[in-house]
């Protein structure tokens, strides 16, 4: 018998909805290929993880209700929570959790979350088309199912947090466009409530949702458009702040957010001519992050590696201060011609043009700015039809391991330059098999080192958030790494 829908909880006065903005529609409505930013942001509501992040930030029980972890760190035992439900009332079961991961890491699907997927034991076989592969998930019941993992994991309610990891239902599969979006059942604190493409993505509470404490106050996405401009128009409360519009604002409404990201410039090595290593270091050596950098109120640094400073990193940095970009005699590149792309916003594309007048000057190489919009420009990389392009890479977990892991070339859906070294690949896949820090860090500076000298990717500058948020705003969840912010617990006064 389905349950009946709870009820909403009381709070003080009506809830408000509470307004955010999105630089264009999502990339991916599926939380198996929307690994970016501003899909996961929209995913994690929608789709409750084992894990969810509490007011305080820290990850706490969610559809788990607990779970074991034995002696080895590799077999985990989940027990679900018994009153979790789907928005249309079905109890969420085992079978959704074993079936999100062999969705996930089907070969014949190529779903960009598999390689999120690959600590799970036999992930990365059944992702690669091994014959016979078996994958680390047993349903013993309906509530409870093991996990068996490829490598103990620090902390693993890092990867639960992930939309990705949310279970999905085998009979109502993710929208493959927003047209089918609102079909969809969810697990999380929202459903789907309208979605107008280009103008608007709303969200409500899940009348089935499991905590009636959670407030779930309803979501407006505002779709393009100035946020500045929209945010003193009073038409959002809450939006990302490019650093050419602190002046333009209250400084009281601005919150800075640590963040473990890091930016850089991305070559497509795929392509003809950025394939030969020695265009790629006259390119490199032209790049100066401290000339680019040039406001750092933000909190952005010039940085001389890939993995950026951050609570996670700490120890790993502080063990590894000889990995560094290695600077070299520039060569000239006269008459060649490239495309330098970049999303559409303001801010981003002027530091394009600063980018790519060190490139002219320095090697006589032709750059013309491709500015496309955020979609644009994560399809370019995703399908290499680009040369270079600005990334910026905020870590799913704040760990080092998940600022290398993302390059490597062993079957992952990442690896925006598509530059593949076996060497590398045995680092980091040595690295995520070691306990110890001293060896572990050892094999990840061995991985970071490589990667810099191949120029693949050249860092920039590390940061941290701007964001502009409306003082009756509150319970608003901005987290380091992963999905962030998180609005579950945001209420609107």
């Amino acid at each position: 018998m389905t349950e009946k829908p709870r009820a909403a909880p009381a709070h003080r006065g009506e809830a408000q909805t509470v307004r955010s903005w999105l630089p264009g529609d999502p990339p991916n409505w599926d939380p198996h290929t929307g690994v970016d930013d501003w899909s996961m942001r929209i995913h994690a509501g929608l789709f409750e993880g084992l894990v969810r992040p509490a007011p305080d930030g820290d990850l706490r029980p969610a559809l788990a209700e607990g779970w074991r972890i034995d002696r080895s760190g590799r077999v985990v035992t989940v027990q679900l929570r018994r009153t979790a439900r789907w928005s249309d009332g079905r109890p969420v079961r085992s079978g959704d959790v074993a079936h999100t991961f062999l969705r996930g890491t089907d070969p014949a699907l190529g779903l960009r979350c598999a390689w999120q997927m690959y600590v799970l034991g036999g992930a990365r076989d059944r992702h690669q088309g091994v014959p016979g592969a078996a994958l680390g998930v047993d349903v013993l019941d309906e509530h409870t199912v093991r996990f068996h993992l490829e490598h103990p994991l620090a902390d693993i309610r890092e990867f639960w947090a992930l939309p990705a990891f949310a279970p999905l239902r085998e009979d109502a599969p993710p929208a493959r466009s927003p047209h089918d979006a609102l079909a969809v059942p969810a697990s999380g604190p929202f459903r789907y409530s309208a979605v107008d493409p280009g103008e608007r993505i709303e969200l409500e509470r899940n009348p089935y949702y499991w905590d009636d404490a959670m407030p779930a106050s309803p979501v407006r996405y505002v779709v393009g458009g100035d946020p500045v401009e929209l945010y003193a128009s009073g038409d959002i409360d809450l939006a990302p702040l490019e650093i050419r519009a602190l002046d333009e604002v209250d400084p009281a409404h601005v919150t800075r957010i640590p963040e473990a990201t890091v930016s850089y410039l991305v070559m497509n090595t795929r392509d003809d001519l950025l394939a030969d290593s020695g265009v790629r270091a006259a390119l490199a050596d032209a790049i100066d992050p401290e000339e680019l950098v040039t406001d750092t109120r933000s909190g952005a640094a010039p940085i001389g590696r890939l993995v950026p400073p951050s609570a996670g990193t700490r120890a790993y940095l502080r063990a590894s201060p000889r990995v560094a970009r290695r600077r070299r005699s520039g060569g000239r590149l006269d008459g060649v011609r490239l495309t330098l792309v970049c999303t559409d916003i303001r801010d981003r594309v002027a530091e394009a043009e600063r980018l790519a007048d060190q490139i002219r000057k320095r090697t006589g190489a032709s750059v013309e700015i491709d500015a496309r919009s955020y979609a644009g420009q994560y399809t370019a990389i995703r399908e290499g039809t680009y040369h270079l392009s600005i990334a910026s890479w905020r870590a799913d977990y704040d760990d080092p391991l998940a600022f290398l892991a993302e390059h490597v070339s062993d079957g992952v859906a990442g690896n925006q330059s598509k530059w593949s070294d076996a060497e590398y690949n045995r680092l980091v896949a040595a690295a995520r098999d070691e306990i110890g820090d001293a060896e572990r860090h050892s094999r990840l500076a061995a991985a970071e080192q490589r990667l810099l000298d191949h120029d693949a990717v050249v860092p920039l500058y590390s940061w941290s958030g701007l964001w502009l948020q409306r003082p009756g705003l509150t319970g608003v969840v901005h987290r380091a790494a992963g999905a962030s912010p998180d609005l579950r617990w945001a209420v609107r006064t």
